[in-house]
């Protein structure tokens, strides 16, 4: 694992543990307002974000974090890549069409407000804020940024658990934070942000390194969690699983995609100096 990713993962765990226990703390020692504990449950969700600015200005200076925000580009957007991007959204009206199926009546808003707790305008933001947060933040850090530097020495398929399972972990303990901890939610969000991770490789890999259907995936999908994390967050799982089952079929392990995985591209703008300290532990094996 190279020095960037490295660095990645210790700034995104720290500001995750670390926003949270002296939130814990100092919600313990006296009660805060629910505006406070909301701002630092917010910038919590954003670890990843700042952990991928933190780590392209350590390693590749300002020209890193030029690169970092060029991945939000306007190339990219067309053809499969897009179409995998959008695809949350069909699972989630699939969901809504088998929901009276299994529980023998509609999900309607109603549904929604009452197995959310909805009681007005600032209780909904504190639902809807937070993931928007995590949607932005994932894209930024785990694709942007970690994605190319983890396909420099494992393939698609590998770089897609590996980010899967730590995205997975980030989200566990978001969540279980935030809410009463719940087991069985855990195993499902896990699974959730595996698959997920399978799609986001190759929406990323499609569209030659842009963030933008990446970021417009992880909004759908997110926002699924938000409107029902049982039933239509199980919906939209099985859809991944499809998909990425396809995938692996239909391109193989190495690229998940029509071409070729994309790697570290921020090494271009790399001085020499940096590069012979870093670029020691990256090969080009396909594990």
């Amino acid at each position: 694992m190279s020095r960037p990713l490295k660095t990645f993962l210790f700034w995104n765990f720290s500001i995750i543990v670390g926003l949270l226990f002296t939130l814990k703390t100092l919600d313990l020692l006296f009660p805060l307002p629910s505006l406070l504990k909301s701002s630092f449950f917010f910038v919590a969700c954003l670890s990843s974000f700042f952990a991928a600015i933190i780590s392209a200005q350590k390693y590749y200076g300002p020209r890193g974090k030029e690169k970092l925000n060029s991945t939000f580009s306007k190339a990219g957007l067309h053809g499969p890549g897009l179409s995998i991007a959008i695809s949350p959204l069909a699972f989630l009206f699939i969901g809504l069409l088998l929901y009276p199926l299994f529980f023998e009546q509609y999900f309607t808003l109603n549904t929604f407000i009452r197995s959310r707790s909805i009681t007005g305008i600032v209780s909904l933001i504190g639902w809807v804020f937070p993931i928007l947060g995590i949607a932005v933040s994932d894209t930024f850090g785990w694709r942007s940024f970690a994605l190319p530097h983890w396909q420099v020495s494992s393939t698609a398929f590998s770089s897609s658990i590996l980010i899967g399972i730590l995205n997975g972990f980030s989200l566990i303990l978001l969540m279980n934070f935030q809410y009463p901890f719940d087991l069985l939610f855990s195993i499902r969000l896990l699974l959730f942000s595996i698959f997920q991770s399978f799609l986001l490789t190759a929406i990323f890999n499609y569209s030659k390194g842009n963030s933008w259907p990446c970021l417009i995936f992880s909004v759908s999908s997110y926002f699924t969690i938000v409107v029902d994390s049982e039933f239509l967050m199980m919906v939209t799982t099985i859809g991944y699983v499809l998909i990425s089952a396809y995938l692996i079929n239909q391109y193989g392990r190495v690229h998940l995609c029509e071409g070729h995985r994309v790697k570290n591209f921020y090494k271009k703008v790399m001085s020499s100096k940096l590069k012979s300290q870093i670029l020691d532990v990256e090969e080009d094996s396909e594990i």
